[in-house]
Order: structure tokens, then sequence, then C-alpha cells
């Protein structure tokens, strides 16, 4: 049952939203999420849970903002889905009031939003859908009208991870949109974004050299200079970082900004539920291959949010050899 009865009016969750170059809201609910997974063990048992929050439909993404705190609200990323993934749109539930959400990569999500309650906001859904697709393949695909199955998602407690395929970008992605989902609003500000692969012209341009991300400290003005990484397993037990021309790249660009430059790596599991995580100062990085002794001492909790303290307390030589 839909737990709103207005579209949305506040604009707070909009500073947990980032978008494309030439992506554009086109609507938003207030509303709960509702998803569903499976506990292994020697009983499986099928679990739901349920967060409140925002969805945002634009004209590439489906998202989803969980909402956070009592009293201080704030918002943070929880599910991104490309248009172009989803299979199906259901009706269902109580009175019909909920959406149900069926893409490739086999969960289930439903939100129970205001406004999605008739065929018209419905077929909203479908018809941006459908106009992406053709966008994306050249020709539209139909969106039939079946029950969904389970999608995607995370939480800080218990949390399911999106099973990608063996795309690269695909999987840079989902890590990278996890990465940012753990900074704290305060006093980070995402100042800027390098523009995704599949996004851009097949052309190189000068942003190709800059790390992924930059952050910027709104008490100090301090900039902090981030590349993401997820890798699947250990190599011979080393940790693969990233090409050599590359380091050194970054490493030139954070001498010339005069701001420290950090490899954030993403270690098994998923990319959106890596297994591990370490954060690793530039400096400390001497080639394409780190040795357990080095990447080790920069492990933390994957799930653990990020505070600027974490990143003043490594030492920074300014991306130097």
């Amino acid at each position: 049952m839909p737990i709103a009865n207005k579209l949305v009016n506040k604009l707070e969750w909009k500073d947990a939203l980032y978008l494309y170059k030439d992506e554009t809201i086109i609507n938003s609910w207030v509303g709960d999420h509702e998803w569903t997974y499976v506990r292994k063990g020697r009983r499986p048992t099928k679990i739901t849970n349920k967060e409140n929050g925002v969805l945002v439909l634009t004209n590439k993404r489906l998202i989803f903002l969980e909402e956070k705190g009592m009293f201080s609200k704030s918002y943070r990323l929880k599910l991104s889905i490309w248009l172009s993934k989803i299979n199906a749109i259901s009706m269902g539930g109580i009175l019909r009031k909920y959406v149900s959400i069926s893409s490739d990569i086999n969960q289930e999500n439903s939100f129970h939003v205001a406004g999605i309650g008739n065929e018209s906001e419905l077929e909203l859904f479908r018809q941006k859908i459908d106009h992406y697709k053709i966008e994306k393949r050249g020709k539209s695909e139909k969106i039939p009208s079946i029950v969904a199955q389970p999608i995607a998602t995370m939480t800080t407690s218990q949390r399911t991870a999106v099973p990608l395929d063996d795309d690269n970008f695909q999987k840079g992605f989902a890590f990278e949109e996890y990465f940012i989902s753990l900074f704290d609003k305060y006093p980070f500000r995402l100042w800027y974004r390098t523009k995704d692969k599949p996004f851009k012209a097949d052309v190189h341009t000068e942003s190709d050299n800059l790390p992924d991300l930059t952050f910027r400290n709104i008490e100090t003005n301090q900039k902090i200079f981030i590349e993401a990484k997820f890798r699947s397993n250990l190599v011979d037990n080393y940790l693969y970082v990233a090409k050599p021309d590359s380091l050194e790249r970054y490493k030139t660009y954070s001498r010339n900004e005069n701001a420290p430059c950090f490899i954030v790596v993403g270690l098994g599991g998923l990319p959106n539920n890596p297994n591990r995580m370490f954060l690793l100062p530039l400096n400390e990085i001497r080639g394409a291959y780190l040795s357990p002794s080095v990447f080790q001492k920069y492990e933390r909790n994957p799930t653990k949010s990020f505070s600027w303290d974490e990143f003043e307390c490594i030492p920074i030589k300014n991306g130097g050899k």
C-alpha cells in the first residue's frame, strides 16, 4: 500500500543524486522500496526488507534514494537501474497500489509510491523505457506485463548485490556508484566526475587522463582525487591496481594540482557489494601490482562511510614517486 499521497516537493534528495551529461529528471515520488532476497543456509529463507525514500525517473535510469535519519533527513543512493535493463513493469499488491520492476539481473523490487496507482502513471514508465531503447538500440522492445523477479539492492545491515555480466564498464560503474554512496554528505562535495566511456565519443579527450572523481571539502576548499577500481580476485596473491601509464598520469595530475590522489579498490564479491576494500594513497603505489604487505595496510570496512579525517590521516606526497 502507498505510504504517501503526494509527489516529491523537497529538494534535499537532489544533493545525493549525480546525473550524467544529458541526463534529466522526468518525475519523482515519495514512497518505499520493498525488496526480497533468499538467505542461504541449510534451510534457505526468503527475506523481505523495506526502505523509505524517493523514487526518481530520469530519461536514462530508474533510481531509488533511501531516506536516512529520523530528525535531520538525508539521502543516499540505494538502487540504480538503466532503463534498457528493465524487462517488465507490472501492477500488483493490495488494490494494485505498487509497481513491480523486473530486469535482467534476476531479483525483485516493488515500489509503494504515491501517484503510481493507475495505468496512466504506469504508462509513463513504459513510454520512457521504450524511447530509451529506441535511442540505444535503434528499435522498440515491448515491455510485457508480467510478475517481476527479484532485482538487486543494498542495505547497511544486510545487503544483496547485483550479479552483473562480464562487461567491465557495468562493473566499474556499479562499484563507482556504490563507492560514492559511502561518502558523508558533509563536508564532502562531489566537484567533478569524469565521463564514462559508453557516453563519450570514440576519441581521446583530456579528461581521460583524470582520476574518476574529485571531491572538495566545503569548509577548507581542499580537494582530493579518487580513482575507483573493482577486482574480482587477486593475481597470485598480488592486487592488480591499474596500468603503469595510467598511474603516472594520475601522479602528474596530482602534483600539478597540489592535491592528493587515492586509488580505491573493491575486491571480491560483486561491484556493489565487495568483500573487501582498500584506500590506497597513490604515492604508495610503485607499479601495477601490489604485494599483500602493501595493500593490506590500507584495508577498510567496505560498508563504512568515509570521513574527511580518513583521508587526512594517510601520509600524502602529492602523488610523487
